[in-house]
């Protein structure tokens, strides 16, 4: 079986394996120092095992398919290289709480929300 692995230009712009992360950064959050912009692409991010003989998006859709349908069935033989679906559950909050700030701070309120990670 032949593969047909991506080339380097498929990770660039345009190509059919591109995908950037931009991170920004406040330094007076993280210190001086910090940079603030930081450029993550696919080869960067991307599994170790991660063969490039197929788009990376669409393995990762399978996969999170596969990890969907183990966390309903309950079916714990499916081993989807991933963490379960309950550990994205701190992640979540803080982003539930940013937007839920964002909110308050757009209506002229105390855009300071309280939560607790434990609950």
């Amino acid at each position: 079986m032949i593969l047909d692995l991506n080339s380097e230009a498929d990770y660039k712009l345009g190509g059919n394996n591109h995908f950037d992360i931009y991170v920004f950064r406040n330094d007076r959050m993280f210190g001086e120092g910090t940079k603030s912009l930081e450029v993550l692409t696919l080869p960067d991010i991307a599994e170790k095992d991660f063969s490039g003989s197929q788009l990376y998006h669409e393995a990762a859709k399978h996969r999170a398919v596969l990890q969907f349908l183990s966390t309903v069935r309950g079916d714990l033989e499916i081993d989807t290289g991933t963490s379960p679906l309950e550990s994205y559950d701190v992640p979540v909050k803080i982003m539930s709480s940013i937007y839920q700030s964002n909110v308050k701070y757009r209506q002229g309120e105390n855009p300071l929300i309280k939560f607790s990670i434990n609950e």
